[in-house]
């Protein structure tokens, strides 16, 4: 007779023994005729018992410690790649949902703060592109009324602005400016005799 020895994801302390125990959850043992089983390393989980190889945490997923039977899922605003050990922070400007693999551009009118979220819109007179980490003034001859935009509007003819309005402004009674855009009281020039 023959001794035959333990098979891969069980183990046996000593000689004469009857039975090979199985390794226990977060541990592993990927060989046959050991005498031990090895811990899951960090980025790993091993949720049953008796097993040869450790699962690897999924991106949006992390473990730090060792010998785990699950992994933890990354907040919202952090994120992680497969076999991670701990979630990163979004930058700004971008910004993730709960077990994020990536972050993406906070939306048109929003802009990222360094918290990995794009909660805060763009006040009336501002306005941000996709991917913004702040909100740029509306520049002079613009405006915008609603916040959360991702555009100024042109003044319209008879009015006019200065940078990071939310309205423009129209000409005194007996001026006028015909062309769009405009961005100064002094474009409003005297109605001719007669007008």
């Amino acid at each position: 007779s023959s001794c035959t020895p333990c098979a891969a994801g069980k183990y046996s302390l000593g000689s004469n023994v009857d039975q090979c125990t199985a390794c226990g959850a977060g541990k592993y043992v990927d060989s046959s005729g050991q005498t031990a089983c090895k811990d899951c390393g960090v980025g790993k989980k091993q949720a049953e018992t008796g097993k040869a190889f450790c699962d690897t945490c999924t991106g949006g997923t992390y473990q730090a410690s060792t010998a785990a039977t699950e992994c933890k899922d990354c907040l919202i605003g952090r994120y992680s790649g497969a076999e991670a050990q701990d979630c990163k922070l979004c930058a700004d400007g971008k910004h993730s949902g709960q077990r994020a693999s990536m972050c993406s551009d906070c939306p048109k009118g929003y802009y990222g703060l360094d918290d990995g979220t794009c909660t805060t819109k763009c006040m009336p007179g501002k306005y941000s592109a996709a991917g913004a980490q702040d909100c740029t003034d509306c520049g002079a001859g613009r405006h915008q009324t609603a916040a959360g935009m991702h555009s100024c509007i042109a003044c319209a003819a008879g009015t006019y602005s200065g940078a990071q309005a939310s309205a423009c402004i129209g000409c005194v009674a007996g001026r006028y400016v015909a062309a769009t855009g405009s961005n100064a009281a002094s474009d409003c020039i005297p109605c001719g005799a007669g007008k």
